[in-house]
């Protein structure tokens, strides 16, 4: 398969929701079971906790970058990560100058209530200093030994360490300081892990990354960096992000959570979001994750990435609204966590519905799929043969247009073939794809759409070979 994996900085960028910024929860569409703002919902304005989590395990979340009290934290969360603050980029924007008053905020607050704190992270290849590109390599790995031993001697407490995050994904400009690829194929990733051990010999040293889960060639490669640390005897614990897997197939996910689970090494899910927008379909896609982790006895810990709307990355993974009111995935966690977990009603009655002119479907808002990834704001690893389904789209007899926004970085030929009830309908339309200049630069086309009314479920059947493309979203249109 033609790796077309855009970088977890492009995706960032794509979904228009930088990590130095919060970002507003709602959206434009309407649906039923759609965000809701109800004062039933308003719990007490009380730090009491609403559940006990078991001894040995922890349920956590962020520290909100440039947080000065969070009074409300301790009656969901007991561990925190600093969203921002641990990275090296706002520790040290300038050289030789650190800034650490974030992070002196966030394990102040750990300390005062008693909870574990992990932070995050070291080494990575995206938020490092700009100033530390350009440095001869013996001057990088100082910088990098600088800021280990000063964040060793001013919190000597800490818990976890993201020592290396995403190496799969982003390795840092400074790899070749640490030793580049070397005998290994990974001799940077032990370097890293040696230093860590050597300044942090208490805490629990943990690898993390992101997409390990949904796809086993992810997981084998993971595992692999992992056993080299193992006979090291270098890592306590690995770290699974949680963003971009609302969609992925959890059966597929669960079994190859226990395939590191097989490691023996304790698994700690670091960066969970459920980034949907329709209350009802994220407590469902969120109870299902949720369990799929913590019912698995090596999972020791999860950690949120944010929780309160406009103070959360993904701007519908909030939990809990703004003036205090939880969110239905909310009410199922407290309920799970207490032991006696709501029945969430069926999801028959939640459609897409557009207006007079239009509807959009977005494409990583898939049913089901067959060979695809979610990608943040997109799909990606989109192949010939595969197929990606949507399930109860309301159309109008006005929509006479069909738009595809896409990005594809070769020439193909590929095609989308669009059809109605069934992957073996005849085709409502045919969407060729041409190449765009990048896998990551969009682009749309507009075909002619048949007249449809009513309720229907849309096929997506992709034709060519690897490399069709990255779809963003589909528009049904009266003009």
């Amino acid at each position: 398969m033609v790796l077309r994996r855009p970088t977890k900085a492009i995706i960032l960028l794509l979904i228009l929701v930088p990590l130095l910024f919060a970002s507003c929860g709602g959206g434009s569409g309407e649906s039923a079971g759609s965000t809701r703002e109800t004062a039933d919902a308003t719990p007490p304005p009380t730090a009491e906790p609403a559940y006990t989590v078991p001894e040995g395990r922890y349920l956590g979340n962020i520290w909100p970058y440039n947080t000065r009290n969070e009074p409300i934290f301790p009656r969901y969360w007991n561990q925190l990560t600093a969203e921002n603050g641990g990275k090296w980029e706002f520790i040290e924007p300038e050289r030789d100058h650190m800034v650490l008053d974030d992070l002196d905020r966030a394990y102040a607050y750990a300390d005062e209530h008693g909870f574990e704190i992990r932070h995050h992270t070291f080494v990575w290849g995206n938020q490092q200093p700009e100033w530390i590109v350009d440095l001869p390599p013996d001057e990088q790995l100082a910088e990098l030994t600088q800021l280990m031993t000063t964040i060793a001697d001013r919190y000597p407490s800490i818990d976890y360490i993201d020592v290396v995050n995403e190496p799969l994904h982003s390795p840092p400009p400074y790899k070749e300081a640490l030793g580049g690829d070397g005998e290994t194929g990974w001799d940077w990733v032990i370097t890293a892990f040696e230093m860590a051990r050597e300044y942090f010999p208490d805490a629990s040293l943990n690898i993390n990354d992101y997409s390990i889960l949904p796809r086993d060639d992810q997981t084998t490669n993971y595992i692999e960096i992992i056993e080299l640390l193992q006979e090291r005897n270098l890592i306590d614990g690995v770290g699974i992000q949680g963003h971009f897997i609302e969609r992925a197939d959890v059966e597929v996910m669960s079994a190859n959570l226990d395939r590191i689970a097989a490691t023996g090494l304790p698994i700690y899910v670091t960066e969970l979001d459920v980034d949907i927008e329709n209350d009802l379909v994220q407590a469902h896609q969120f109870r299902d994750l949720f369990r799929m982790f913590w019912e698995n006895p090596s999972v020791e810990g999860i950690t949120l990435w944010g929780y309160v709307q406009g103070k959360i990355w993904r701007t519908n993974a909030w939990l809990l609204s703004a003036t205090g009111q939880q969110r239905l995935a909310l009410d199922w966690l407290v309920s799970y966590m207490n032991g006696d977990p709501i029945e969430l009603p069926g999801l028959e009655s939640v459609a897409r519905h557009g207006d007079n002119n239009s509807i959009k479907v977005e494409a990583e808002d898939f049913d089901s799929v067959e060979g695809i990834d979610g990608c943040g704001s997109f799909i990606c690893y989109v192949d010939g043969g595969d197929q990606a389904v949507y399930e109860r789209v309301a159309f109008l007899p006005s929509y006479r247009y069909l738009t595809v926004r896409y990005g594809k970085g070769n020439d193909g030929p590929n095609a989308i073939h669009v059809r109605l009830g069934s992957p073996d309908a005849p085709d409502a339309a045919v969407v060729d794809l041409h190449n765009t200049g990048g896998w990551n630069t969009f682009a749309d086309t507009k075909v002619d759409w048949p007249e449809t009314d009513g309720m229907q479920d849309i096929y997506l059947v992709f034709d060519g070979g690897e490399g069709v493309g990255n779809i963003d979203y589909l528009l049904f249109s009266n003009e």
